[in-house]
């Protein structure tokens, strides 16, 4: 026992000196959930690792209370669609307390509350993260923290589709994939109750499309029929962050004008092998035809918030006001599924993976 025991610990030493942190840089340890490989949710640990104690002139140091679990989680566990070097702090989003700023921050002082959204670097899931204040978002008065922690990822993701891309509309149609996922549950609220007067379909398994019609999702179907159902709806938007083979149906139901969003690859995710193979050579291949779109005056659009955080800041920004005011006037209403102590995030994390969740997940610091 002993020997294990020693083995594990000069495995964390091992760990910790791989870390980017400078050398004589002024360092504390904090309890943080890292990844230290790929493709199990053993290799997810929560240990103490480096956290430089001084802000840098353009950063902030928040004392985390939540964090919000996303399937881009999944996708560095799994290591298939994204793979950095590890180890490292997994996490986009955690909310807290700003608890020290930098000389040259301005916007935010001692004492905020925040929501912090790190799409590009990770890193958010720990008991207290050191950020660029350009990517910490101040808290209204009248919303709790807990709450804050759902809007990030999930709303704008579904507001940005919908308002920026697309103008959604009363009187149209949409179609929203995982419906009852994070971004699905977001999206479903913006159109039905936001605009009003959508025709919402969503797709979800049978188990869940109670909870989806009770959000407002018009129609539910499964991920298997819903195309041969829908085929005359003119879908005028499709969320989809399926990916894959799914583009080309989804496309497929679009009437003149209409566009397909893709906000994820989700198709890769699955527990049989072989079929995450076939998921693989689907995206490969799924290029939609460019003459189809052009012949029936349909568009096929991305959307990836971590490069518009980095390229617009100001129009994320701008948006998050917006999704925090549609809070406060009670328009949306985040469901949160569960909340984890921070020691069970491979749980939280494998919970979605295994599409089990309706709505928002989170962690909460100890």
């Amino acid at each position: 026992m002993a020997t294990q025991d020693k083995s594990a610990t000069t495995e964390m030493s091992e760990l910790i000196s791989s870390t980017s942190i400078s050398k004589g840089e002024d360092v504390s340890k904090v309890r943080s959930v890292v990844l230290t490989g790929n493709g199990s949710y053993d290799l997810i640990k929560v240990i103490e690792w480096p956290l430089a104690t001084k802000c840098a002139e353009h950063e902030v140091r928040v004392a985390v209370e939540f964090c919000g679990v996303n399937f881009a989680d999944v996708y560095h566990m799994k290591g298939n669609v994204l793979q950095w070097p590890v180890p490292y702090v997994l996490g986009l989003e955690s909310a807290g307390k700003v608890t020290q700023v930098g000389s040259a921050v301005r916007n935010l002082h001692v004492g905020d509350r925040v929501v912090c959204y790190c799409p590009n670097e990770a890193g958010m899931f720990r008991e207290s993260v050191v950020v660029p204040s350009t990517h910490c978002f101040v808290i209204p008065g009248d919303i709790c923290t807990k709450v804050a922690c759902t809007l990030i990822a999930n709303y704008l993701s579904a507001y940005f589709a919908f308002f920026s891309f697309s103008n959604l509309r009363s009187g149209q149609t949409v179609l929203i994939h995982s419906a009852a996922g994070g971004v699905g549950w977001a999206a479903t609220q913006l159109a039905a109750s936001v605009v009003g007067n959508v025709r919402v379909l969503g797709t979800a398994s049978c188990s869940k499309h109670h909870d989806i019609v009770t959000n407002g999702v018009t129609e539910a179907f499964t991920y298997e029929d819903y195309a041969t159902h829908i085929l005359d709806a003119e879908v005028d938007i499709v969320i989809d962050n399926i990916g894959g083979d799914n583009v080309k149906k989804s496309v497929d139901l679009l009437k003149p004008f209409g566009r397909v969003i893709l906000t994820g690859v989700n198709c890769v995710v699955q527990e049989d092998e072989s079929k995450v193979a076939k998921a693989f050579e689907s995206i490969a291949s799924s290029v939609v035809p460019m003459q189809e779109l052009v012949m029936g005056n349909k568009s096929v659009c991305g959307l990836h918030l971590g490069t518009l955080l980095r390229d617009s800041p100001k129009t994320f920004h701008t948006a998050v006001e917006q999704i925090f005011s549609l809070c406060q006037q009670g328009l949306i209403e985040p469901r949160i599924h569960a909340v984890f102590p921070l020691s069970k995030a491979s749980e939280a994390i494998k919970l979605l993976a295994e599409r089990k969740n309706i709505g928002k997940v989170l962690l909460k610091v100890e």
